[in-house]
């Protein structure tokens, strides 16, 4: 009684949460209720309360339910797997709720809206999603995010629905774009906002404007507006911290480990192109450092106080892998004047997207190996944000000694699975290796590989039809390979042994492995595989999202979900010799556009 409410406009906020996850902030995400009652009864409700006795809805009331809602954007743009653990109904019934709730929320509570890490890319999707509006002519903004000083143009982007149109001028005349790339970002399948990104030749300073849909607009960067070509290339000059004051190049695989596409390119670049300053990083303590300084490879030391020196001043680093540890050593993206030339450890069959995309500023050339791979990544209406102009379909440097010393009829199954990053244990810097998990072994995944290797009927069937099985675990599964107890006959295969990983390839007549891309490798060799696929919906959930490859459709060889179908068709194989057969011989032989030694 007599007491009084404030509302404070402006005030701090801080989150407590449990350390463990069990907060609700961490698991109100996964509950079907925030998806269902708490936006009708909670949201909708009072929407609906709001405006049947004020017959409006106060702002305030419109920012609380797009605060609500802005988190769960956050967790499902782009991201397919994300309420998995809803119904294909349950979904269906959420995005109608929202679209119910968004009939109450109006446009400029959405345009003010800029709480909880929201920008223009989310406004403009709530926007397009849920009220078929494009952004207000006056709030529209481009933006701008990398320059390539080599061939002196820049890389624009905007928001906006489909069929919208760009156009950008020097001193009022027109400049024709060198690339035009359209990403669609995806709500539950359905289309959120669609992405259009221009590279724009800058070859003369001047008053740089632009136009989307005939209207004028903004150009932002780092908070500011640009309106001459000479600022903005300013403002990219000031963060470039390691100018390329040599033209030497940096090549590398793994820190720790060698024998991928990288080694082949120096290999091939020494033997080549001698004119060429280069070197090879890797950790000395690597399996492969002795092979490689036998060779006469011109060898640093991964974390030297040379390999920094020499990383500083180089003008190219090029990798088969673009882990931060490599794009980013300094941790303050200061690399990001490099030109970085990235030659995939594997065929890019997920989607990967929002990993390759932290990569946008060091990435100067992308190599793809496949027609399917290079539509999915530089083509329109996906979620990657390169297009031609990085991406080029050139193939694998290692394919080339791969193709060369091909043979058949070894008798040899080859068993790779791939890893699952829910299962890594804590890394250790000092020596850039991964410590043990110790509930590894409890997993399904180790029980699973573990179950089939020490079968009687695995060993039955191959001593029968006379084949030998070679075990190549994953690098992060060596560690417990001892808890495994695997049984003689099965011979295990480590990297840094003597034999590489392209003589295992070489050597085997079939693979069985489950999501690995290795099994391009195979079929790059015409050889069969068997994909052993039991925890399929886990893998999708947590540590990959599914991209254009379906291994029903486009696999090379059968898919399995149990042990006992895939000793089923591991019998029918072996029948066969191993050899393809129908479909999988067709899609073997159509997959690879180039079969040849001239990827390098």
């Amino acid at each position: 009684v007599g007491s009084r409410v404030a509302f404070l406009r402006d005030a701090k906020y801080f989150y407590r949460k449990r350390s463990d996850g069990t907060s609700a902030l961490d698991t109100a995400w996964t509950k079907p209720s925030g998806y269902d009652e708490v936006l009708r009864y909670g949201c909708l409700q009072t929407l609906k309360a709001y405006d049947d006795i004020l017959g409006y809805v106060p702002r305030f009331v419109q920012t609380s339910v797009i605060y609500y809602h802005i988190w769960q954007i956050h967790r499902i743009i782009n991201n397919d797997n994300a309420l998995s653990f809803l119904t294909k109904e349950q979904q269906n019934n959420y995005l109608s709720l929202l679209k119910k709730i968004f009939v109450y929320i109006d446009e400029n509570a959405i345009h003010s809206f800029g709480l909880a890490n929201a920008w223009f890319y989310h406004k403009a999707g709530m926007l397009h999603l849920y009220k078929e509006l494009a952004p207000d002519a006056d709030k529209q903004i481009f933006y701008v995010e990398k320059y390539d000083a080599r061939n002196i143009e820049a890389l624009f982007y905007y928001f906006a629905p489909a069929n919208s149109i760009a156009s950008f001028k020097i001193d009022g005349k027109e400049i024709i774009p060198s690339e035009r790339k359209i990403l669609s970002h995806t709500f539950l399948n359905q289309t959120f906002i669609y992405e259009y990104r221009y590279w724009v030749p800058l070859d003369r300073d001047g008053l740089f404007s632009l136009e989307v849909d005939g209207k004028p607009v903004q150009l932002g960067f780092g908070g500011a507006h640009y309106s001459q070509v000479k600022d903005i290339k300013q403002r990219f000059d000031t963060i470039l911290k390691y100018p390329n004051t040599a033209d030497v190049w940096l090549i590398m695989d793994r820190d720790v480990q060698a024998d991928d596409n990288a080694e082949h390119f120096y290999r091939y670049v020494k033997e080549n192109h001698p004119e060429v300053e280069c070197y090879f990083g890797l950790r000395k303590n690597s399996p492969d450092w002795v092979r490689l300084e036998q060779e006469g490879f011109n060898l640093l030391d991964f974390g030297s106080y040379r390999f920094e020196r020499i990383l500083k001043s180089c003008s190219k680093i090029i990798s088969s892998h673009a882990d931060n540890y490599i794009v980013d050593y300094f941790k303050d993206q200061s690399l990001i004047g490099k030109d970085f030339v990235f030659l995939p450890h594997g065929v890019f069959q997920n989607d990967w997207h929002k990993w390759m995309n932290s990569k946008i500023h060091n990435m100067s050339l992308f190599i793809t190996t496949t027609n399917e791979e290079h539509r999915s990544i530089a083509g329109d209406y996906n979620h990657y944000k390169y297009g031609n102009k990085v991406v080029k379909q050139l193939g694998f440097p290692r394919h080339d000694a791969l193709l060369k010393n091909n043979s058949f009829g070894n008798k040899t199954i080859l068993v790779m699975p791939t890893w699952r990053k829910y299962l890594i244990g804590p890394h250790d810097p000092e020596t850039g290796l991964w410590q043990k998990n110790t509930s590894f072994m409890d997993s399904f995944y180790a029980q699973c590989w573990k179950r089939l290797l020490v079968s009687l009927e695995l060993k039955n069937l191959v001593e029968h039809y006379g084949y030998q099985v070679i075990f190549a675990p994953h690098k992060y599964v060596e560690a417990y390979l001892s808890e495994f107890e695997l049984p003689n006959y099965i011979q295990i295969w480590k990297a840094g042994d003597n034999t590489s990983i392209q003589e295992l390839f070489q050597n085997a007549d079939l693979m069985v492995t489950d999501y690995s891309s290795v099994a391009f490798e195979m079929a790059y060799l015409n050889k069969l595989v068997i994909y052993y696929q039991f925890d399929y919906d886990e893998f999708y959930a947590h540590h990959a999202g599914r991209g254009y490859f379906d291994y029903s459709q486009h696999g090379f060889g059968p898919v399995v979900m149990n042990q006992e179908d895939l000793l089923k068709q591991l019998e029918i194989v072996l029948k066969g010799k191993a050899k393809p057969f129908t479909p999988y011989k067709e899609r073997i032989e159509h997959t690879f556009s180039n079969r040849d030694q001239n990827n390098c």
